[in-house]
């Protein structure tokens, strides 16, 4: 469970579900997405980061995803709050936290920038743009 945000108490919060519903086989711990990830090359399958990268600086977005893919052996799905996401807007108000709320085509440009990955899909299910934006990513 990797989050740029998410402490120690969001982990013993994780935990404590996990165990409530009988999940054992699951480790949580924190991970700060901006920098090295604790793990070795390939560690994961796949990769899925769900509203993390908006929450990172512009100047740390590329390096947060080498990481992702750096982890994943081979597949990386990122889930990624934009401009044209309306909803969430409407519905949770200005988020602070929100840093690097970019276009679809900026991060579609971003990830097909990186020279180890390559966007295999723009989302998994069609869903209208102001609801979410998702990146499927393989590596190379």
């Amino acid at each position: 469970w990797l989050h740029d945000h998410i402490n120690d108490p969001y982990v013993k919060l994780a935990q404590k579900e996990a165990a409530r519903n009988q999940i054992w086989n699951v480790k949580f711990f924190w991970a700060d997405a901006e920098k090295t990830l604790p793990f070795t090359a390939k560690f994961f399958d796949a990769i899925l980061l769900f509203d993390v990268l908006e929450h990172l600086e512009r100047s740390n977005l590329q390096r947060a995803i080498k990481e992702s893919a750096r982890v994943s052996k081979k597949w990386i799905l990122h889930k990624v709050y934009t401009k044209e996401n309306k909803w969430i807007t409407f519905l949770h108000g200005h988020d602070l936290s929100h840093m690097s709320v970019l276009s679809h085509q900026y991060w579609l440009n971003l990830f097909k920038y990186i020279d180890n990955i390559t966007v295999v899909r723009k989302g998994l299910i069609k869903l209208p743009s102001f609801f979410e934006s998702m990146f499927l990513l393989k590596k190379k």
